[in-house]
């Protein structure tokens, strides 16, 4: 997209995703996604550590997300993003919650991509709460 931005032939990396890369426009690619234990074994099988990436943004209802945590520490994940740019401070408290229950490492993350179009700039996220261990402290 930001090629395309770059090439001049649309106004902005928006534009691009509107006009040829969402849904039934010619640039639309379906996703093909992975299941959670898939995608888990892949990552731990390759000496990885698992970690639920912004789980703010799933629309699930609270009983659905405690199941889905609770699955994703029975495959073998270990840690979930506490914080991150799509994350209000509600859903940071929550998260919290969620890590020390499960006993998960806590992870932050801006989701940055380039400047003006990320949530959080690099740099302005808050920091963990005190009690929980950053996933980068065990690796």
């Amino acid at each position: 997209a930001r090629y395309i931005v770059e090439l001049g032939h649309a106004r902005d990396v928006k534009s691009v995703f509107d006009h040829w890369l969402a849904n039934g426009k010619p640039g639309y690619v379906p996703h093909a996604w992975a299941s959670l234990g898939e995608a888990v074994g892949w990552i731990v099988s390759a000496g990885g550590t698992a970690v639920m990436a912004h789980p703010g943004r799933y629309r699930l209802s609270a009983a659905e997300r405690l199941e889905l945590f609770a699955a994703f520490k029975e495959l073998g994940g270990r840690g979930i993003e506490v914080l991150s740019g799509s994350h209000g401070a509600d859903e940071m408290r929550e998260f919290a919650g969620i890590a020390r229950r499960f006993g998960f490492l806590a992870s932050r993350a801006s989701d940055f991509h380039g400047p003006g179009e990320s949530w959080i700039d690099l740099g302005r996220m808050p920091q963990l709460p005190d009690d929980l261990t950053p996933v980068w402290r065990v690796l």
